[in-house]
């Protein structure tokens, strides 16, 4: 762990200095030692930081156990991303105000960039379960990846679709990665693992206050393309989190429910303001796939065999998936990437039917 890392973690313990307080001090001091090393009066001149958080920063080495941080780090197996590493998350880091650093339990890896989250009550019907369940198994094969949060209710149910689906799949935690929370999802976290991430911004032993969620709610949809919501009253953390999508630039999809419903409110008056009504995954795919950019298809230059084997069997007649598969000789679910990822070049679209063309 380099030095800049281990004062990024320190400062991120810090709960009044959050991203647009670091780039204004690094705007100041230029290094992250500068900053922990400033005088009172230095820090408080700086735009955004009064006596309160400077204090917080003159304080911060006596106060935070940075030394526990990092042996709990290493203890539990946790990767440490900070905002100005390569690795971190492209589309998070564009957002408004991004983690600091990043807790990582398990892997991100570049396809992660094509996500969409699964969110919605606590408290969930068997429909609404049963859902979302479905809406992450029928992403999975596609090669989109499923955020969601690991709270009961729809999150989990979002979760173990994605990995039944044989995908992958990210929580992001409104705690410490030493702990799990809920407690009941210790066997779920392993398998998150396994087939994805947990993800959290807080430091290893932050407990699940109640305030630390809505923070975890713009890091859920900060990493994907979009969030659909399964279920939510009228005042729920799911609608949070889909404010944070439309503020984010990320489409919002909204599954609708039966009316009446109190678990229903709050996804109906999404439809009625506007979120795209998501009813299956094709509803999901048909908009974050990017339309083609208008490039002659002599000037496509494919280097994996595998696409250049799907992309050579389609024309502008549509070509249905089960005859390509059999056609291509290439396993459903690598076909199914391979198409998506040609979708995501512009270079092919879906029809209705699972029917597929060049673009």
């Amino acid at each position: 762990m380099t030095n800049i890392t281990r004062d990024l973690i320190l400062l991120n313990m810090l709960q009044e200095v959050g991203y647009i307080r670091l780039k204004a001090l690094l705007e100041e001091f230029k290094t992250t030692a500068a900053i922990l090393k400033a005088p009172a009066h230095r820090l408080r001149g700086v735009r955004g930081i009064g006596a309160v958080v400077a204090q917080s920063i003159i304080g911060a080495k006596n106060n935070c156990d940075i030394d526990r941080e990092t042996a709990l780090i290493r203890d539990h197996g946790v990767e440490v991303l900070t905002v100005f590493d390569d690795a971190y998350p492209a589309d998070l880091k564009e957002i408004y105000d991004p983690p600091i650093v990043l807790y990582i339990k398990g892997r991100l890896y570049s396809p992660d960039s094509i996500a969409i989250a699964i969110v919605g009550s606590r408290r969930a019907s068997l429909y609404g379960l049963m859902t979302a369940e479905k809406l992450a198994g029928q992403l999975a094969p596609y090669g989109v990846t499923v955020v969601s949060g690991m709270a009961r209710g729809i999150d989990t149910a979002s979760h173990k679709g994605a990995i039944a689906g044989g995908g992958r799949t990210i929580a992001v935690l409104g705690n410490g990665l030493a702990s799990v929370y809920p407690p009941e999802n210790k066997k779920l976290s392993d398998e998150i693992i396994k087939n994805g991430a947990l993800v959290s911004e807080f430091p290893m032993e932050m407990p699940p206050h109640k305030e630390n969620f809505p923070r975890r709610n713009r890091v859920i949809s900060g990493l994907t393309k979009g969030v659909v919501v399964v279920e939510a009253a009228r005042r729920s953390g799911s609608l949070i989190t889909a404010d944070f999508a439309l503020e984010q630039g990320r489409s919002v999809f909204s599954v609708p429910g039966a009316a009446g419903s109190i678990t229903s409110c709050g996804t109906n008056n999404l439809i009625r303001e506007g979120a795209k009504l998501a009813e299956s995954a094709a509803d999901i795919l048909e908009e974050i796939r990017p339309s083609s950019d208008g490039k002659a298809t002599q000037a496509i230059n494919l280097t994996d065999p595998s696409e250049k084997s799907i992309y050579g069997l389609l024309s502008e007649e549509p070509f249905d998936i089960d005859t390509l598969i059999e056609t291509a000789s290439i396993e459903a679910k690598q076909t199914k990437r391979l198409l998506l990822d040609l979708e995501m070049k512009g270079l092919v679209k879906q029809l209705p039917g699972k029917l597929y063309i060049r673009a």
